[in-house]
């Protein structure tokens, strides 16, 4: 059995003193705490992580992590959801049609884009504080005692908010767990294949490229890594050479491959997309609709169908759950006159599929409020950028851990290459975001993009803090 920690992280022993308490924390103030503790974690560098797949990836470490709370992975079925772009909407699609078809389902996501609470979704919504405050004590009061032990490996962040959805996944009484990988598939932590039910592999394209390999077939057999022996496993659609990776190694693990069905006949409206789709044995579904913006969201259903049909799933409750889903920060228009659109997209793919969007929209101009990250290929995003035009804000979003943001000289030399001259630097994200609305009219576009960070903080303007982690709901407005 392979398992792969993703980040080290080196947690402060004494920082733990902030987080014991005289008695439970109350449901208030729990996921707040639950943030601040987790995020404790100290990430370390990416730069030694390829040698980190090789020297522990038969580790047994989340498996000791899982024992020390209680946890037993029988307990649970898991649908593993890995793929470069459309894990999150795929996970959320599924899980609601799975709870719609009255199955007790929990989903595991990562990122978050505001709140770690949106990280933790059971039967229907984002976890509860008062079920978090329920568990809080006991879990860092494990974690805690791992730190202190020298003889023990202390839990990375990545681990520990997993190990910490199982828990929450287990006083929840769920029995079926839909899970979006972190990165790549074979070392992920949710890669425990001796308990899958099905695995499905969305969009896969350049992404990580310093991790995962160098190209698309190196990335693909990565996350193939995540088909279980015996197992089945559903491809969306893909470029012959992704899907001949897959099938190969689906095949030397006597798993069964499927492919998602075709969408047609789509007709878009203001709130929603209509469509149909075709099966490879020549069957029908139609009058589907979803409620996500984007013409790749259409892609990401079709996967999801292909998969609650292998589930056993009627198509009342694959209707309704496509129907009812949504993430925040994917193509989400959070205002109008000026429109603004949040989008978590931070790679030349996701920023493509944004881009197509875009081109529907008829506002007489765009200001693009735009921030990346280190390690990101930002040159070719900006390219994708170059091609619609608009004014552009460049700005740095905040970071955690071992994070860094692209400088805005490194940028601009890119910029000035890419013979884009309109643009302005901005040290304060939500400077920018404030003279983007200043600037713009009511028929005008703002976008905000290229890092779930960026996202999630100036999705602040809309949506509080503290209404989000008190309620686990993150679409409760101001």
């Amino acid at each position: 059995m392979q398992w792969f920690l993703l980040e080290e992280d080196i947690l402060d022993i004494d920082s733990l003193q902030y987080f014991e308490r005289q008695g439970s924390v109350n449901s208030k103030e729990v996921i707040c705490f639950l943030d601040k503790f987790l995020n404790s974690l100290s990430l370390s560098s990416k730069t030694n992580i390829k040698e980190k797949r090789r020297t522990v990836n038969q580790s047994n470490q989340i498996l000791f992590l899982f024992e020390r709370l209680g946890i037993s992975i029988e307990d649970f079925e898991f649908i593993n959801v890995v793929g470069t772009s459309g894990k999150g909407s795929v996970t959320m699609m599924l899980s609601e049609c799975l709870f719609s078809a009255r199955e007790s389902v929990g989903a595991f996501f990562s990122p978050h884009v505001s709140s770690i609470s949106e990280r933790f979704w059971f039967n229907g919504s984002f976890v509860e504080p008062k079920l978090v405050a329920k568990i809080y004590d006991r879990f860092v009061s494990v974690i805690k005692n791992i730190v202190e032990d020298p003889k023990s490996v202390t839990p990375t962040f990545f681990e520990s908010t997993f190990a910490l959805f199982l828990l929450l996944a287990k006083e929840s009484n769920c029995k079926i767990l839909v899970l979006e990988a972190g990165i790549g598939g074979k070392y992920d932590v949710t890669c425990i294949p001796f308990c899958q039910k099905l695995s499905v592999i969305t969009k896969i394209a350049l992404d990580h490229t310093e991790i995962l390999g160098k190209n698309v077939s190196e990335i693909s057999r990565d996350k193939a890594g995540i088909i279980a022996e015996n197992g089945q496993v559903l491809v969306s659609k893909n470029h012959y050479v992704v899907r001949g990776e897959i099938s190969k190694i689906a095949k030397s693990k006597s798993a069964k491959f499927y492919s998602a069905p075709v969408v047609q006949s789509v007709k878009s409206k203001s709130n929603s997309t209509s469509f149909n789709l075709n099966f490879s044995d020549g069957s029908m579904m139609k009058n589907l609709s979803i409620s996500m913006h984007g013409e790749h969201q259409l892609d990401n259903a079709a996967v999801v169908v292909g998969a609650c049909k292998l589930l056993g799933l009627d198509e009342l409750s694959i209707v309704k759950g496509l129907a009812k889903s949504r993430l925040p920060g994917r193509i989400e228009i959070v205002s109008k006159n000026p429109s603004v659109i949040l989008d978590i997209a931070h790679n030349p793919n996701k920023i493509k599929a944004l881009m197509k969007f875009l081109r529907t929209r008829s506002e007489e101009k765009i200001i693009f409020i735009i921030g990346f990250l280190e390690g990101k290929d930002f040159s070719a995003m900006i390219e994708e950028f170059s091609e619609i035009g608009g004014v552009f804000f460049f700005t740095s979003p905040p970071t955690y851990g071992s994070r860094r943001n692209i400088s805005l000289d490194k940028l601009n030399n890119v910029l000035l290459e890419k013979r884009i001259s309109d643009f302005k630097n901005y040290i304060d994200p939500c400077q920018a975001l404030k003279d983007a609305l200043r600037l713009s009219g009511k028929d005008d576009l703002i976008v905000v993009t290229g890092s779930s960070y960026l996202v999630g903080e100036l999705r602040k303007f809309w949506f509080r803090d503290d209404i989000i982690l008190q309620t686990g709901n993150p679409f409760i407005k101001k």
